[in-house]
């Protein structure tokens, strides 16, 4: 932005965030509307009161990267379906015929440098020489 003139910024700064704003309070009052024929409080209004909004989570407390959340924020997880689908025959196979298998997961926030994935690897190259793990299966 430093090299932009001074109506791009002004228009990236001002003009475009009010047009989206102006633009998008039709949705709102609609989505109010549909909301008050089932008898729920709306939401949001147009003068910007928050009444009633509650936040759900599904994680897995402890484990996720902390977060700042809302006073009415309220962790529900972790929600783990009741029934799970088979493993395919490959996979089947393999974790009968290595029963010393890892199973390595970061989640969905982790962003590792490349010397760090090449550390891990490394580290479970080592563990498969030495005869501690007969495998890893890695889920990215």
């Amino acid at each position: 932005m430093e090299n932009k003139t001074f109506y791009n910024r002004f228009r990236c700064a001002i003009i475009v965030p009010l047009k989206e704003s102006w633009n998008s309070i039709d949705t709102l009052k609609s989505i109010n509307a549909q909301r008050a024929i089932v008898g729920i409080d709306p939401h949001w209004d147009i003068k910007g009161r928050i009444s009633n909004l509650l936040m759900l989570s599904s994680n897995f407390f402890g484990f996720d990267i902390p977060s700042t959340n809302s006073p009415l924020h309220q962790e529900i997880g972790p929600v783990i379906p009741e029934t799970f689908p088979s493993l395919t025959p490959v996979l089947e196979s393999f974790l009968a015929d290595n029963p010393r298998t890892i199973y390595f997961a970061l989640g969905t926030n982790v962003v590792l440098s490349p010397q760090n994935v090449i550390t891990i690897l490394n580290s479970f190259l080592k563990l498969i020489d030495q005869n501690v793990i007969d495998g890893v299966i890695w889920l990215l």
